[in-house]
């Protein structure tokens, strides 16, 4: 979610007025029920194609990708040499060839650069190999060789993509400014899938096609058991569309609210995957930079899966977009003056906080008011909270980047071997053995259950015609 229109305005004030006086008083225990995307919230704050600058006072001019007749079936997908997937929305050879997005095999930590892309014939080749075994490991690429995108879509074009008629569209299960997520059965295969949709006219009347080009390039580069997986994009006339795993369990926002709070056992338990997941993105230069309870899903195990990549962007040294939730930003994005992914660290500890004691920690009447809290780390720890997670927290919401745990010499080393997270076993984490403290209660495929309701669209997408398509302003999906 971006900041509000007032939001907007506020930070501006702030950003060009002398600060105003500290005021150290005790945090309300408010907060809001939502904290919901709305129509004025997709609107940046800074340069909106996010370019990395070295004078954070030149907007730099909108770059147009070089149009594509995408009518023709434009390139959506890559090609991996992994076996094939059995539930793959998409039949046949374009089914083995294409699915999933991802590289099957995960790697916590990604040293190494990435090598060229195989050519698609030899591609295929290990394919027809992998045909008689498809357990078969030995050509799994490693997620480091994962390519840079405008190469993957390059290799693709020889196989059939997704497209509305593949799907039959269900129920919404969540919605945004400009976006809604629909449960989605295939007609190929039976199983469900969530499709989210983001309207053209919306992204370029709010100038937010570099971030939907983003969330598909980011999404189809990563491969997590925290992570969701992509399985293709494709566009319409009116909305470009991503093919995603349905996640039945619903927000972890929605548990918390129903709970009030969690114990630190429970909160311990999502902290630890949402480390890795972070610790994941970050090794390939990805911040992830809206992290928050409504972006994190629970699958039907209870387990994690993060999702909503619509502001992740490859980080290698500094960003300057102002972007993110309120309650989670990080001072450095407050200060306007450039930022790292170190801000994810921030936001974990704005996570976990909020997860023991049922609000985030900087709550205000006015926005001046909380980006001063921010900026000052004005923060007060319930009686409850043990000393251990108090301490981590400490360490997680530095104002100073450079001082902050994640962002150290021994990076998420020192947040996974604090005495917080004493016992935890991160393999046993990252190989989901652990047993969660909430297991959704999934009584059908397809159940929408753990899921708020949400009004339905009042035009079925195949019936919304535009007089202009925008085709050349997406050609990657």
């Amino acid at each position: 979610m971006l900041l509000s229109s007032s939001d907007q305005q506020h930070l501006l004030q702030y950003i060009s007025s002398p600060p105003p006086p500290v005021c150290r008083c005790s945090l309300k225990k408010t907060h809001t029920d939502s904290r919901k995307s709305t129509d004025s919230e997709k609107t940046l704050l800074d340069d909106p194609d996010d370019k990395e600058k070295t004078n954070p006072t030149i907007m730099t001019p909108v770059t147009t990708p070089k149009p594509i007749f995408t009518h023709k079936l434009p390139d959506n997908f890559f090609t991996s040499c992994s076996p094939p997937a059995p539930i793959s929305p998409i039949s046949n050879l374009a089914s083995r060839v294409n699915s999933p997005i991802s590289s099957p095999h995960i790697h916590p930590t990604v040293t190494k650069a990435c090598p060229s892309v195989e050519p698609i014939d030899k591609c295929i080749e290990h394919l027809s190999i992998q045909d008689s075994n498809e357990n078969s490991t030995s050509h799994l690429p490693d997620s480091n060789e994962i390519p840079v995108y405008k190469h993957q879509y390059n290799m693709s074009r020889r196989h059939r993509r997704l497209s509305l008629d593949d799907f039959i569209i269900k129920q919404t299960v969540g919605t945004g400014s400009s976006a809604r997520v629909h449960l989605a059965k295939s007609k190929v295969n039976g199983k469900y899938y969530a499709i989210k949709t983001i309207s053209k006219k919306d992204l370029v009347s709010k100038r937010q096609i570099e971030h939907a080009n983003n969330e598909r390039d980011v999404l189809g580069s990563v491969s997590h058991p925290f992570l969701v997986k992509l399985w293709g994009s494709f566009q319409s006339e009116s909305h470009v569309f991503l093919v995603m795993d349905y996640i039945p369990g619903g927000e972890l926002f929605r548990q918390l609210r129903k709970r009030k709070a969690f114990t630190e056992d429970e909160a311990r338990f999502y902290a630890a995957e949402v480390v890795l997941a972070i610790e994941y993105l970050h090794s390939i230069n990805i911040a992830y930079r809206d992290l928050k309870p409504e972006n994190i899903l629970i699958d039907r195990q209870g387990h994690i899966k993060i999702t909503d990549f619509g502001f992740a962007k490859r980080v290698v040294d500094r960003t300057w977009t102002v972007c993110g939730t309120p309650d989670y930003l990080a001072p450095e994005i407050i200060r306007s003056q450039g930022y790292t992914k170190a801000v994810d660290w921030w936001s974990l500890g704005v996570l976990i906080y909020e997860m023991i004691a049922g609000n985030p920690p900087f709550t205000a009447k006015t926005p001046i008011d909380q980006y001063q809290k921010i900026l000052e780390c004005d923060v007060t720890f319930p009686c409850s909270m043990s000393s251990e997670v108090i301490d981590l927290l400490q360490n997680l919401l530095k104002t100073k980047a450079s001082e902050r745990f994640g962002n150290l010499k021994n990076g998420a080393n020192d947040i996974k071997q604090h005495p917080w997270f004493k016992g935890i076993d991160f393999g046993q984490v990252l190989a989901r053995q652990l047993t969660p403290p909430f297991v959704p209660d999934i009584k059908f495929e397809g159940d929408t259950g753990c899921f708020a309701y949400y009004e339905e669209m009042q035009l079925p997408y195949h019936m919304i015609h535009t007089s202009e398509p925008y085709c050349s302003h997406f050609p990657y999906f």
